[in-house]
C-alpha cells in the first residue's frame, strides 16, 4: 500500500502591526512534503521592523528553514539566521541566531474580513534577543496541509 504525500505550505508577505503600532514588513514561504519514503522541507523569511523616532531598523532573515508543522490554519517553523540592527544609517549588530516563527491564517483567500492573520517572529542570538507580534493589515497569509 502507498501511502500519499502530505503537503503543507505556509506563505504570506504584507505588513503586520503590533500593540505599539510598530510595523513589520514580511516575506516568507515554507513548504513540507511528506510520504512513507522521504520528507522533503523548503523556506526562507525575511522581516524587517522600523523605529523612525530612534531612526533604527532592524533586519531579520532565515534563508532556509530546518523545521514546520502544520496545526489547523496555524503553522510554526523556524532555522537559523541572522538580525542585523542599523542605526542612524549605521549597521551595529550583525549576529547569528536562531528564528522561530508562528502564523495564523484567520480569513479566507476568498474574504477578507473578519479577524486579521497573526505573525510572531523571535529571534535568539547569542547576546541579542528580539520578539515581534502583529496583526496582518496589509497583505495576507496563507497556511494549508493537504494530502495528495
Amino acid at each position: 500500500m502507498v501511502l500519499a504525500d502530505e503537503i503543507s505550505k505556509a506563505s504570506g508577505r504584507g505588513i503586520a502591526v503590533n500593540r505599539e503600532q510598530g510595523k513589520g514588513h514580511f516575506n516568507f514561504e515554507v513548504y513540507k512534503r511528506k510520504n512513507e519514503h522521504e520528507s522533503v522541507l523548503r523556506g526562507r523569511l525575511n522581516f524587517a521592523t522600523r523605529n523612525e523616532d530612534a531612526r533604527r531598523r532592524v533586519e531579520i532573515h532565515m534563508p532556509k528553514a530546518d523545521e514546520f508543522g502544520v496545526a489547523e490554519k496555524v503553522g510554526e517553523f523556524s532555522g537559523k539566521g541572522r538580525l542585523r540592527v542599523w542605526e542612524n544609517g549605521q549597521l551595529v549588530a550583525n549576529v547569528p541566531g536562531r528564528v522561530s516563527v508562528r502564523v495564523v491564517d484567520r480569513r479566507s483567500r476568498k474574504n477578507q474580513t473578519g479577524e486579521p492573520d497573526i505573525i510572531r517572529v523571535v529571534f535568539n542570538g547569542e547576546d541579542r534577543k528580539f520578539e515581534f507580534e502583529g496583526l496582518v493589515r496589509d497583505g495576507d497569509i496563507i497556511v494549508e496541509k493537504k494530502r495528495k
